[in-house]
């Protein structure tokens, strides 16, 4: 077997380096597992309580019924524009639909029962703070992967439990907005798994609220245009091997 020891009597010897490579992707599965914890304990807190979606969980939860209709969603939810800043006249809604249609799947796995609902905020954001720490990992290893656990567990502290699995839309893209910032840093490094993440967290911290659609549009443009700049600078003639794709 090339590049591994042979001992005849007891066959392959281990690389002695691959001992501490598990030991980094352990120390770096620690704080995935450790940001997903207060997310579960939401879920299952409100599955104890029997929870229904009201006010506009419930005007959510109507919009996510219809994704499979005949008549879909298109927009986001009704904003408080129309009453507070310009006026009962003129109509005005949040971006896009794309959190109901994300959360459509499991609201119909669970017999469209309220808590599919919640079910679903959970795995979105479960989804938004393991993705940040793995790609934080992929980054700078298992001392950056620590250092945005750390982050994240006093983010989620700072929510009651309850909304960490909560489809309103004001607390809906916090988490994916923070996956977002280390998304953005990721493909401006040429990291291809990224690409497709980060166009989800865009999408959706740009469509359920407002307010994410300014951080949303600055932190798209920046990593379009890094990863742009970065490949034209590949292609350049003698590039080195040194700058070839992130891992």
């Amino acid at each position: 077997m090339l590049g591994q020891a042979v001992d005849p009597y007891r066959g392959a010897v281990p690389d002695p380096t691959q001992r501490p490579q598990r030991a980094r992707r352990v120390l770096s599965a620690v704080p995935a597992v450790l940001v997903a914890l207060p997310v579960v304990a939401g879920a299952v807190g409100l599955a104890r309580a029997r929870w229904l979606p009201d006010l506009d969980d419930s005007a959510i939860t109507y919009r996510v019924q219809r994704v499979l209709a005949l008549h879909p969603p298109l927009v986001g939810m009704p904003s408080t524009l129309q009453g507070d800043v310009i006026g009962p006249r003129l109509t005005t809604n949040h971006p896009g639909p794309l959190l109901f249609w994300l959360l459509a799947p499991l609201y119909r796995l669970s017999g469209r029962a309220g808590i599919g609902i919640a079910a679903g905020v959970a795995l979105l954001n479960v989804l938004a703070v393991v993705g940040a720490v793995v790609f934080a990992h992929r980054r700078r290893g298992p001392g950056l992967a620590a250092v945005v656990g750390i982050a994240l567990l006093l983010m989620e502290r700072s929510l009651s439990t309850d909304l960490l699995a909560s489809p309103f839309n004001p607390y809906v893209s916090i988490l994916p907005l923070f996956l977002l910032v280390i998304l953005t840093w990721s493909v401006a490094a040429g990291d291809r798994a990224a690409y497709v993440p980060f166009v989800l967290a865009a999408g959706l911290v740009a469509q359920s609220h407002l307010s994410g659609v300014v951080p949303a549009a600055v932190l798209f443009v920046l990593g379009t245009v890094g990863a742009f700049v970065r490949h034209r600078r590949l292609r350049r003639p003698g590039a080195g091997a040194g700058a070839a794709e992130a891992p």
